[in-house]
């Protein structure tokens, strides 16, 4: 059984980018900013920790950060990522296509070329910093979730420590 985090976690930022050297469109960065624990009545906040996600297509190359610690190393031409891995109680579940091109064609609205998902929640759906600090939105708050993934999300060359789910 995974650890559930049972502190309040919100959404703080997100950006994608383009950074080739040559080529800006030859390399995709993205990332996000969240936040863990409760506003308190001073204004400060809990932990922040800021997930990076550098993929190269024109190598293959795929990484994967939380922090400074890598938690995800690949060389493959895929064009699609999907990991999930286990961080201070919390789970973490990315999923990427190379391009909006490449995502799956179906009647589903709403795909996302790059969606990060904490505890099973996407980032979009995270309460703001605001949000929780307003008691009329307590409806908002993200409940502590234990992961639906029994099994490893890929075979890769995982790094350091962490436990991947």
């Amino acid at each position: 059984m995974i650890e559930t985090y049972d502190s309040q976690i919100y959404k703080i930022d997100s950006q994608v980018s383009s950074e080739g050297k040559k080529l800006l469109a030859s390399k995709k960065c993205a990332s996000w900013i969240i936040g863990v624990g409760g506003i308190n009545h001073d204004g400060s906040k809990g932990k922040s920790y800021t997930i990076k996600m550098n993929w190269s297509l024109a190598s293959g190359k795929k990484q994967v950060f939380i922090g400074k610690k890598e938690v995800f190393y690949s060389m493959d031409r895929q064009s699609k990522l999907n990991v999930a891995w286990k961080y201070k109680g919390m789970v973490f579940t990315l999923t990427a296509y190379s391009s909006s091109f490449t995502l799956p064609q179906n009647k589903n609205k709403g795909k996302k070329q790059f969606e990060l998902k904490v505890n099973g929640v996407s980032f979009d759906d995270l309460p703001t910093p605001h949000e929780i600090s307003n008691p009329q939105n307590e409806h908002m708050m993200v409940p502590s979730k234990i992961s639906p993934y029994k099994d490893p999300l890929f075979v890769a060359c995982p790094r350091r420590s962490l436990e991947l789910i």
